[in-house]
């Protein structure tokens, strides 16, 4: 491998485990739970939240909450899936047709990157959603998930 192509592949991000055998890594950051300042909510189940994102409740603890997914073709939204609904996303789109056909209700609206998750979280209220916790901004609180902060040993939502 040429030196310039060397260079390239490191300022994008990519690491090399070997000259013979190149391996791509891509680390995932642990998923931030988020919202708004105003929520008194501090903490939050996964239990809780997989009822929150499968539209068997609006409510935990007293705060009446509107969860918001990232788009589907994030990678962060596979994590979320996996770590909180136990589901892929075959799953989860079979999910939310046979409710739909039952008259349950559709699936969560979705926004179309992070920042727009963000701006959603800071100025609705009832929002409720998950970003990559190393974007997180101050105009957004980051919920405890099963009592621990995504820096915390022992975080469950990381891919």
């Amino acid at each position: 491998m040429s030196t310039s192509r060397r260079v390239l592949l490191i300022r994008s991000g990519l690491c090399l485990a070997t000259a013979a055998a190149p391996t791509l890594v891509r680390a995932a950051a642990p998923l931030a739970v988020i919202v708004g300042t105003g929520c008194k909510l501090d903490s939050v189940s996964k239990a809780e939240l997989k009822r929150l994102f499968l539209g068997e409740t609006d409510n935990i603890s007293g705060n009446v909450l509107v969860p918001f997914n990232m788009a589907a073709s994030l990678p962060e939204r596979s994590i979320f899936l996996k770590a909180v609904l136990g589901m892929t996303p075959d799953q989860e789109s079979k999910y939310w047709i046979d409710r739909r056909i039952r008259g349950q209700g559709g699936s969560p609206k979705s926004a179309p990157n992070i920042d727009a998750l963000l701006k959603v979280a800071a100025k609705f209220p009832k929002a409720i959603t998950y970003v990559p916790a190393t974007l997180t901004k101050p105009d957004v609180k980051v919920l405890r998930v099963e009592g621990k902060l995504p820096t915390d040993a022992g975080y469950s939502l990381v891919g």
